[in-house]
């Protein structure tokens, strides 16, 4: 039989570089596009059977699974959650993969991807590249990070995507001169952990904003926020206490751990009941009542917002009579409160437009001498919050309802003073969602990540140096010895 004739390197060559029509993006001319098994062995893994005990028990040979890389965020890996023994090695399809050989995961999922630190061995659900001269292994390690859905896109397979040994042969690889991978790795790697901190760092803010606006809202309802503010405005406010004959009743209403000694003298002890005056359950509506051709908006929990406003977001619409219009119609000041679902969702109406509340709100309407949003704070505080079954430490209701709110106690301030509170909370709190509305955007880090990967294979990350040899030199060397 003859002998299959050996390709020559320029043979070699013309079936390794991926043509121009073929290329998915432009890189430096000092770089070429290739195929992954003409630079490397591409090895897949297997399982010795499970209930043979001796392929594994006090086995010494770190074994993987795609399992293994869930969660996983570190470039290298030493083992997983099992070894195999060399008898285990011996009786199935798993090889012992050299120390920096780039793991990928190519089933279930496809796209997990790590280096080895040291000898192991993996299961069939990977497909794993050898050590080469050809690429530097952080560099590969970064490119098939960033190839997922390419990844994904040249797998096959009905009841689950797997991306079989030919296909990986087949992966186009942007391939610079090694110093360049080498660069390329390093600045990824550096660019990512500092992405990496920021985003901790937003949490962590976060966080703060919470124990903050907690902190805060306590301060205001202890009367510490405007403690200079009484002074300077020689604020002399009295309150009379023997109007009300049901003062230590008012005080057993208080969560029984709670200091209620710390208030100003001026502030007037009561409950919510005595200063509202008139709350109201939305009102259920027919599917007749619904409009699609105009008619009255009605305001849902889902059109509240974290600081208290509404935004009405493609509500639906009723058409009712001008007399039910007036008994349900909410007007500036009233305060909304859900009382099932998303329990204690609260906002102040403030538009200038009519509207109705929904079925599952209870509006407050309050005297003259009360400002809304004062009450709005109160019971967003943490001390509010606990009188609504909402702290940290309550179990939360299923419901609420307008008697219960009524009864809340309550330390009441002169309206001015209440107005300065509000003044002072709103002011907070707008800086606060500001910023808050920043740090939300973590799609902008997802994209940062993916823009840096983006630009490290284009060779747009301003390391390459294009008086180095050309990689296709370095291909040369490496078809040459294959």
């Amino acid at each position: 039989m003859s002998k299959t004739k050996k390709l020559t390197t320029e043979e070699q060559l013309e079936e390794a570089l991926i043509s121009e029509e073929e290329q998915s993006f432009n890189i430096p001319e000092n770089w070429v596009w290739t195929k992954m098994g003409a630079l490397t062995q591409v090895v897949g893994g297997g399982t010795p059977k499970s209930k043979v005990k001796e392929y594994y028990e006090n086995g010494s040979i770190p074994w993987l699974t795609p399992a293994d890389l869930s969660g996983y965020q570190d470039i290298y890996i030493e083992r997983g959650k099992r070894n195999i023994t060399d008898l285990g090695l011996s009786k199935s399809s798993a090889k012992m993969l050299p120390a920096k050989t780039v793991l990928l995961s190519s089933r279930a999922p496809i796209g997990y991807v790590a280096i080895a630190s040291n000898e192991l061995s993996t299961n069939q659900g990977f497909k794993s590249f050898i050590p080469s001269k050809a690429y530097h292994p952080e560099y590969l390690y970064w490119y098939m990070k960033f190839s997922k859905g390419y990844l994904e896109s040249i797998s096959s397979g009905s009841t689950f995507k797997e991306l079989s040994g030919s296909k990986c042969k087949e992966i186009s690889f942007p391939m610079p001169p090694m110093e360049e991978q080498k660069r390329i790795a390093d600045k990824v790697k550096r660019l990512l952990n500092k992405i990496d901190e920021a985003k901790e760092l937003i949490e962590e803010a976060k966080e703060s904003f919470e124990l903050r606006r907690a902190a805060i809202l306590d301060k205001a309802f202890h009367g510490e926020l405007t403690s200079t503010w009484r002074i300077e405005n020689n604020h002399e406010y009295k309150a009379l206490q023997s109007e009300y004959s049901k003062i230590d009743e008012l005080l057993e209403r208080f969560p029984k751990k709670k200091n209620i000694d710390n208030f100003p003298e001026s502030w007037k002890l009561t409950d919510i009941n005595e200063v509202c005056s008139e709350s109201f359950y939305g009102p259920r509506f027919s599917k007749g009542d619904y409009s699609t051709d105009g008619g009255v908006p009605t305001v849902r929990t889902t059109d509240m917002t974290k600081d208290g406003g509404i935004e009405l977001n493609n509500p639906p619409y009723v058409k009712v009579s001008g007399e039910r219009l007036e008994a349900f119609k909410v007007l500036k000041g009233d305060l909304l409160v859900t009382r099932t679902g998303s329990i204690g969702t609260m906002a102040v109406f403030n538009g200038a437009y009519e509207a109705i509340p929904s079925a599952y709100l209870i509006r407050f309407r309050f005297k003259e001498n009360i400002n809304p949003r004062f009450i709005f704070y109160y019971l967003k505080s943490p001390i509010g919050q606990q009188m609504l079954g909402l702290g940290a430490t309550a179990i939360t209701q299923p419901n609420i309802n307008a008697k219960t709110i009524k009864s809340i106690p309550i330390f009441i301030p002169s309206l001015s003073e209440q107005e300065k509170i509000v003044e002072i909370l709103d002011g907070y709190f707008h800086k606060e969602k500001q910023i808050s509305e920043l740090l939300e955007r973590d799609e902008t880090i997802n994209q940062l990540r993916s823009s840096l990967l983006n630009k490290a294979f284009r060779g747009e990350l301003g390391t390459n140096d294009p008086t180095e040899e050309s990689a296709i030199e370095l291909l040369k060397e490496v078809l040459q010895e294959n």
